[in-house]
């Protein structure tokens, strides 16, 4: 996108994901120089909080070893689905008991993890399924289901995604999507001669863990547009007290800083 816009003078500010140094270096200077910021969520962190929360919470139930767990992947190439594996892989490697039975790409969608996973289960028993999103969480639990194996079977996702009835998650980190209003609280500043050339570029630790009543309550806020109601403006570097962007503090259940 940048070398098609050539010499324009347009600045350009990209969200949830950024070039990697070797696509920055690969720019010539006018065209880097108008790169003014980026917001991305920590894919790493999140990626490596799912893995250990899910083997926790197997271990509370079952405590044996080993445990087998089956990774539902992204993609193969979007920075968020690789970092969030590389998350899984620096959990799993401080826990060697674990035995990793198949890690799979299906392209973040609900129906190909159901027919995986259908396929593999029938072959193998599951301890903990480890999913880069929601939908491919919800795939599995329903091959699950209708394999009558969920037993102890734990299944973790990535989204926050409205939960489904029959196929309650037993994990969901999200709030991500919250991310485009830090962008234009970021823009605001930068607009202002406000924000320094390092703080242009972050990111955020900005997903938590969620229960289902806390998941519908933040989903009932976006489809319902309460978020008009907060004051993105405790964010910015023009307000007396700057507040860390956080899920609490958009909710108003964070405490002042």
């Amino acid at each position: 996108m940048l070398q098609q816009l050539g010499n324009s003078p347009f600045p350009v500010f990209m969200l949830l994901n950024t070039l990697d140094n070797a696509e920055y270096d690969a720019l010539p200077k006018p065209q880097q120089q108008r790169l003014i910021g980026s917001v991305q969520p920590n894919n790493h962190s999140v990626g490596k909080r799912l893995t250990e929360d899910l083997i926790a919470l197997f271990q509370q139930k079952a405590s044996r070893a080993p445990l087998t767990l089956y990774a539902l992947q992204g993609d193969y190439t979007t920075p968020a689905s690789l970092a969030r594996q590389q998350g899984m892989l620096s959990a799993l490697a401080n826990v060697p008991s674990i035995r990793v039975i198949d890690s799979t790409v299906v392209n973040w969608s609900r129906h190909q993890a159901y027919t995986k996973a259908l396929g593999l289960i029938q072959r193998q028993a599951i301890d903990v399924v480890w999913a880069a999103n929601d939908p491919m969480a919800f795939g599995a639990k329903q091959a699950l289901q209708e394999l009558s194996q969920q037993g102890t079977t734990l299944i973790g996702g990535i989204n926050w995604d409205a939960q489904d009835s029959q196929f309650p998650l037993d994990v969901s980190y999200g709030g991500h999507v919250t991310l485009g209003a830090l962008a234009m609280v970021m823009l605001h500043d930068f607009h202002h001669a406000l924000a320094e050339k390092d703080h242009m570029h972050q990111v955020v630790d900005i997903f938590e863990r969620g229960t289902p009543t806390h998941i519908a309550a933040f989903n009932q806020l976006l489809t319902d547009n309460h978020l008009e109601n907060v004051d993105f403006r405790q964010f910015s570097k023009a307000s007396p007290a700057p507040r860390p962007f956080t899920i609490d503090n958009i909710l108003g259940t964070g405490k002042q800083q």
